[in-house]
């Protein structure tokens, strides 16, 4: 079940709307390559630009739908709400991020963190994430 959407304007040049994202690195085994959901592959991210612009490196993760199983609205919005507690906690700069099928059927409304890759890993482990996305001078890494 997707979770709660934030309100998503489509035209505005503030947010960041990566409509097509091309993965330039996969940190994944090949041999786990079978067992990763497709769908990440096609995800598409749409967020508020935060002031002062964009970090150079930020992760993009969510609590929603733990084990990439499909959770129920509530329970997704409480875990959402404890993932901005633990960045608010560690004083990170972070914002609403939504990650999206392209054809906006699915989605799961998260967070980018300004962030490097081990803290967004262990976010993602701590909330049952299978995956979190990496972003890199603008390059997005999907990273189980």
């Amino acid at each position: 079940m997707p979770c709660r959407d934030f309100d998503l304007p489509r035209n505005d040049e503030k947010w960041l709307q990566i409509e097509k994202p091309s993965f330039s690195r996969l940190f994944l085994p090949a041999s786990n390559l079978q067992k990763m959901n497709p769908a990440f592959f096609d995800t598409v991210f749409h967020g508020p630009a935060p002031e002062g612009g964009w970090p150079e490196v930020f992760v993009v993760v969510t609590a929603c739908n733990p084990r990439d199983e499909a959770t129920d609205e509530e329970s997704n919005l409480a875990a959402n709400v404890k993932l901005a507690e633990v960045l608010r906690r560690e004083g990170r700069r972070f914002g609403p991020m939504t990650g999206a099928s392209p054809d906006g059927g699915h989605r799961e409304t998260g967070f980018w963190a300004d962030a490097g890759l081990r803290l967004g890993l262990a976010l993602g482990k701590r909330f049952g994430q299978v995956a979190v996305f990496l972003v890199e001078n603008g390059v997005i890494s999907v990273v189980p």
